[in-house]
């Protein structure tokens, strides 16, 4: 009795107490025996944090998924914001490090092109908006032994192009200059990693291979293969948390980031 009092008493503190209450009356027996369990295994806030994840990953596949066969650029717009808490999908090192869009950087890359090969330059400012692809350039900051920030440690740069496009070496060849602007215009140090993923629907065979000059990479890869990788992610994401779930240890540092930022939150862009 003493319990109920109190749960009462704690709605009565929320906003929308009456509301959760009148959910609960409407689960049956089996429902209320599982929410037990769930808050026996999990905080609400992890539980929700694990969901919103989860539904953010799921978002981006589908995203992504439509893209693959429209020969439209409506959707690289909308797309590649999602890429700034997405980048989980090229590879585990992406998933503790906070990289944030850069409008400065993305100037940069606009000097590269004619404006009036830009579209609408000012209302996506972040980017580099073109009639065949969307430019996203990401950094995550440097800091030295006082936590002050020295400039940048690495720089990834997504480049979405519009459905049908096949990517060959003259795709890569531009990527590598974007990025050797970007170390000319003194923003960019010697030794700051720039990463590129030139993303389209096909990749030419003589030109699939990374390249490497010095501190600059470059990734081909077709949506389809993305696609694979971003499903191959999230359902080992799945796994781990059944497994977090049957023994009650996380030793894994994928989920512990999951659980220990706001990385999960989910960007409602449609």
């Amino acid at each position: 009795m003493d319990n109920a009092v109190q749960v009462l008493a704690n709605l009565e503190k929320v906003r929308s107490g009456y509301a959760l209450l009148e959910k609960l009356s409407r689960l049956d027996s089996e429902d209320l025996e599982q929410l037990e369990i769930i808050l026996h295994e999990w905080s609400v806030t992890d539980a929700k944090k694990v969901l919103d994840e989860l539904r953010y990953r799921l978002e981006l596949i589908t995203q992504l998924d439509g893209l693959v066969e429209s020969h439209t650029v409506d959707e690289l717009h909308d797309l590649q914001p999602l890429f700034e808490r997405g980048l989980w999908i090229f590879g585990p090192e992406f998933e503790s490090i906070s990289f944030t869009s850069n409008r400065s950087l993305a100037t940069v890359v606009k000097k590269f092109f004619d404006t009036a090969n830009l579209e609408h330059p000012s209302r996506r400012p972040d980017f580099v908006v073109l009639p065949d692809s969307s430019i996203g350039i990401y950094a995550c900051d440097d800091f030295n032994e006082n936590h002050e920030v020295v400039g940048f440690k690495s720089i990834v740069i997504v480049e979405l192009k519009k459905g049908g496009f096949k990517i060959t070496s003259e795709e890569k060849t531009q990527a590598a200059n974007y990025a050797r602007e970007l170390r000319r215009s003194g923003k960019v140090g010697k030794s700051t990693k720039i990463i590129c993923y030139v993303l389209g629907t096909y990749v030419d065979s003589f030109s699939e291979d990374t390249s490497t000059d010095g501190e600059t990479t470059i990734h081909p890869r077709t949506y389809n293969t993305v696609l694979r990788q971003a499903h191959a992610r999230t359902f080992n994401l799945l796994r781990k948390i059944e497994a977090v779930q049957e023994t009650g240890i996380n030793s894994d540092k994928e989920l512990e980031e999951v659980l220990s930022t706001d990385q999960g939150i989910f960007l409602q862009v449609i």
